[in-house]
């Protein structure tokens, strides 16, 4: 995983202190970020994110987790993307994802993770959540999700009435 941030500095990003596993289970140890965040300022949150995601991929990296508990507020509200787990280099070859290694199921896309444009579909879902308190599926157990997702066009929010800002 370490090999992941060897070039990847920016002010948005939380790079782990380190990682291990214990019994195949892999363990990331983060630095600590004690702010939580407010609906107020969701829209630098979200400015935040994409600039960290543009860097991200412009250094032809894929983050293929993003979604609202990767995203933590620092000292002097600095906002931070983290937790690479599924994150992968565009340019190296790899399996094709499997629902097991694609990130949250709410917030996987349809074509899963294979470019950047996975990211910004998460990020999509993301904002959505974080504008209704939930992601727009939420109703559907993880699993039908998926696959809707996966499969097809998927209704958002298909139990919420039209009536919320």
């Amino acid at each position: 995983m370490q090999s992941h941030y060897q070039n990847i500095s920016h002010p948005n990003i939380l790079i782990p202190h380190c990682s291990f596993t214990v019994d195949k289970n892999l363990w990331v140890v983060m630095p600590f970020v004690a702010k939580a965040w407010t609906e107020p300022c969701l829209a630098s949150v979200l400015r935040e994110i994409m600039n960290a995601l543009l860097y991200l991929h412009g250094q032809g990296y894929v983050h293929g987790d993003i979604k609202p508990m990767n995203v933590l507020i620092g000292q002097n509200d600095r906002i931070f993307l983290a937790d690479f787990a599924y994150s992968a280099s565009i340019f190296e070859r790899r399996p094709p994802a499997s629902s097991a290694n694609i990130g949250c199921e709410y917030w996987v896309p349809p074509e899963k993770a294979k470019s950047a444009m996975s990211d910004i579909w998460s990020f999509g879902i993301s904002t959505l959540e974080l504008a209704h308190g939930r992601p727009p599926v939420f109703c559907l157990p993880k699993s039908k999700t998926l696959i809707k997702n996966l499969s097809k066009r998927v209704k958002l929010f298909p139990d919420m009435k039209k009536n919320f800002s």
